[in-house]
This record gives C-alpha cells, sequence and structure tokens, in this order.
C-alpha cells in the first residue's frame, strides 16, 4: 500500500509517501518521497476559497505523482488559545477528506509519538531522532509526517509500530543525503 502522511500546520505542513508491504519480520519499508507543502491554509481571514484550491491541488498532484491511496493524518489538540492554527488544521483535514482516499485517519499526536518513544524504550527516542534528522536537512514536520506514515501503515496492516525502530530515519536520511 502506498501511505501518505501528513502532519499539518499553519505554517509548515509535512508530507511523506511510503510504499509498505507487510513481511515476515513485520513491514517491508520504502520511501516514496517526502517534504513539505508550499500552500497549506495559513489562515481563515478574508476570501480563503483561493488558499482551500491551492492546498487541495497540491495534495492532488502529490497524491498523483506518488500513487498514495491511504492518508494518516495527525489532527491539531491544543493547549490554550491557538485559534488560527486549530481553525486552519480543521480545514485542512475536512478538505482531505474530499479527496478520493481508499481509506484514511486522523490520530493525536500523542498516539503515534507515544508509540514511538514506548517501542524504542526511552522517552527520548523521538528528540533523538528529530537531532539526527536536522543534522541531515530534515524539517521536524517532514519526519514528523514520515513516522505518521509509517504508524498509519502499521495499523491498516495489523503489526505493532516501529518495530524495528528506527527504519523510517535512516529512509529519510539516506534520501536527503544522496
Amino acid at each position: 500500500m502506498k501511505m501518505l502522511g501528513l502532519d499539518p500546520g499553519s505554517t509548515n505542513t509535512g508530507w511523506c509517501c511510503l510504499n509498505v508491504n507487510r513481511s515476515k519480520e513485520g513491514l517491508d519499508i520504502q520511501l516514496v518521497d517526502f517534504g513539505k507543502l508550499v500552500y497549506p491554509v495559513r489562515d481563515m481571514k478574508g476570501d480563503i476559497s483561493p488558499h482551500v484550491k491551492a492546498f487541495k491541488s497540491e495534495i492532488m498532484r502529490i497524491k498523483k505523482k506518488t500513487g498514495c491511496t491511504h492518508l494518516y493524518a495527525e489532527r491539531f489538540q491544543t493547549r490554550g488559545i491557538k485559534g488560527k492554527t486549530i481553525e486552519a488544521v480543521s480545514l485542512m483535514l475536512g478538505v482531505l477528506t474530499q479527496c478520493s482516499w481508499e481509506y484514511y485517519e486522523f490520530i493525536t499526536a500523542g498516539t503515534w509519538k507515544n508509540a514511538y518513544n514506548r517501542q524504542a524504550g526511552k522517552k527520548t527516542a523521538l528528540i533523538e531522532t528529530y537531532a539526527k534528522t536536522k543534522a541531515a536537512g530534515i524539517e521536524d514536520h517532514e519526519t514528523d509526517s514520515c513516522l505518521i506514515s509509517e504508524f498509519g501503515a502499521s495499523k491498516i496492516l495489523n503489526v505493532k509500530p516501529f518495530l524495528f525502530g528506527y527504519d523510517t530515519e535512516r529512509l529519510l536520511i539516506d534520501a536527503r543525503t544522496r
């Protein structure tokens, strides 16, 4: 299956397409492509239709280019007042539901981040991953989107997520340093 992972934000939105299949050991994962969106919805002021159209067009271009059929995206949870971001992310998630996926699901950050740290056996695993991927020029939203993609594929294929530790981290770094 080709899984698009999305980490939406009003400033930075990371995306990653992984080709994931079940194997004897768990999952066979190949990185198809990843990056940051050029046109995330940034705010809700004035006529937002051009921003929504640009966002949807960009998602559809990525979907066509990568062949992604499944989507896992992080939904926004807020503590305190973050009105602009939560509104923009909620709108983007709504637009995503209209993009003809075979399957899609929205999850909280804590769901996949806790699974990642738990599988690695330490609370600092994700922080360590960010340090390694940043050193290779990969932004946190890009890293997150790839880990969300792996987590989603694991759930759909009924395989324990992040079974092999840092496979996705290695795929990202190898792709960026080629």
